[in-house]
């Protein structure tokens, strides 16, 4: 019996494995590595959805936030500021855990439809589940976040 209980469970895993499904446990310290062309993309797609004209590239600009000794602004988040001239528009935070965007300075959480895929990605390669929007605003200091799930049709001009 022993035996069969064994062959058993040996053969749902693999069949688990051959349909793609993978359900070893999340690792605590699991995190994903993104580069910061790839960060300063996505937060052009952020500010295009917030409807900034992020090609007026001498008026608005993406920097990455850190401390000064280097270190992320937000631990456990990259984290961008989408400036116009030198208004800070927005603070684009992207969690390396699960891939969630959120903004700290406007306490929104972005589910835009076109940034989702990086969430998708994010979670499956680390086998994280996605915060709540209750762990979310504990993470970056916000009492509660705005969820925004629809862009802005057209970027807003600058007065």
């Amino acid at each position: 019996m022993k035996s069969f209980v064994i062959i058993l469970t040996l053969v749902v895993a693999s069949l688990a494995l051959a349909f793609g499904q993978d359900h070893s446990p999340a690792r605590a310290d699991a995190r994903m590595v993104m580069s910061t062309s790839e960060a300063v993309d996505l937060g052009r797609k952020v500010g295009r959805d917030l409807g900034i004209n992020v090609a007026e590239h001498k008026r608005v600009t993406l920097n990455l936030l850190t401390t000064e000794d280097g270190k992320p602004m937000l631990p456990g988040y990259i984290t961008l500021g989408i400036y116009r001239e030198l208004e800070l528009l927005s603070e684009v935070s992207i969690n390396e855990k699960t891939g969630q965007l959120v903004d700290s300075e406007n306490c929104v959480v972005y589910e835009y439809p076109d940034i989702l895929y990086l969430q998708r990605e994010y979670m499956k390669s680390t086998g994280v589940k996605p915060l709540t929007i209750e762990e979310l605003s504990s993470e970056i200091g916000c009492e509660s976040l705005k969820e925004l799930k629809a862009p802005v049709s057209a970027p807003t001009k600058h007065k």
